[in-house]
């Protein structure tokens, strides 16, 4: 049984031993049968786990639970390959918008000859212009 109550449970500790096990959020929440919200709010210190759920996380974490509850002396983000990750994640994401962006004026053109009176007609139907939740998309990105 765990030598620490769950009042005791730190959430960056669990995104810490997470983060050591190479493991996404996605990752943990299916390997210990719950949804990523509940983990993420236990990371965020939004929740505590069940004391039965702590021994659970430990197991999948190949932790013992007492590991849960202790300070998390080393930063996060230290954690090799995870910046490197992100980074990957948010150029991807970024070229996939553009693209998809220009794949959608150029369809556009060859359906509407007059670009200037399409993008009247469907502001007028819509209330915003063609591109504009994806333009909107790649300004977060970039």
């Amino acid at each position: 049984m765990p030598t620490c109550g769950v009042s005791e449970f730190n959430g960056d500790r669990l995104r810490a031993l997470r983060l050591q096990a190479g493991l996404s959020v996605e990752h943990l929440a299916q390997k210990v049968g719950l949804a990523e919200s509940t983990i993420r709010g236990w990371e965020r210190a939004r929740h505590k786990p069940p004391l039965e759920r702590l021994v659970i996380l430990a197991a999948a974490l190949d932790v013992e639970p007492a590991e849960l509850c202790r300070a998390n002396p080393e930063p996060v983000m230290d954690v090799p390959g995870v910046k490197a990750q992100r980074k990957a994640k948010k150029e991807a994401a970024r070229a996939w918008l553009r693209g998809t962006l220009a794949e959608f004026r150029r369809h556009m053109l060859d359906v509407h000859e007059d670009w200037e009176e399409f993008e009247e007609w469907y502001l007028e139907r819509n209330g915003h212009l063609p591109c504009a939740p994806v333009e909107a998309a790649v300004e977060v990105w970039t």
